[in-house]
């Protein structure tokens, strides 16, 4: 690949429509595009909550994720910030090597919103 072709964090060098920031922090490949991530994040519902399990590959220290939620995909909040959903939650569940595997949770019933993984580079 030529120098650079892989330096923008929000270009899709594959054309997969995951950008490379995205494709590096879960695991998958930027120049591969018929190759999923291996750790994207999954969503599920219990009987009082929606539940996004994600995974964090520790070794990545140049990466902040972070579970987010807002009702109007606007002014996103993560747990514990002012203005965030009663019971919003994010906790680690199990540790193999590098990677945490992690749940952000939202109660049932606490009306409409949204829920996402958001990644940043420092």
């Amino acid at each position: 690949l030529a120098a650079g072709t892989l330096s923008n964090a929000n270009g899709d060098y594959d054309k997969d429509g995951r950008c490379n920031l995205i494709e590096y922090a879960f695991g998958g490949s930027p120049v591969g595009g018929n190759d999923p991530p291996a750790r994207l994040p999954v969503t599920s519902v219990t009987s009082t909550h929606f539940v996004l399990s994600y995974q964090v590959d520790t070794s990545l220290g140049d990466l902040t994720v972070t579970p987010q939620t807002c009702p109007t995909m606007s002014n996103w909040k993560k747990p514990g910030d002012a203005g965030a959903p009663a019971g919003f939650t994010d906790q680690l569940i199990s540790t193999n090597g590098n990677i945490q595997n992690r749940e952000a949770r939202i109660p049932l019933g606490g009306g409409n919103c949204f829920l996402r993984i958001s990644v940043t580079r420092q």
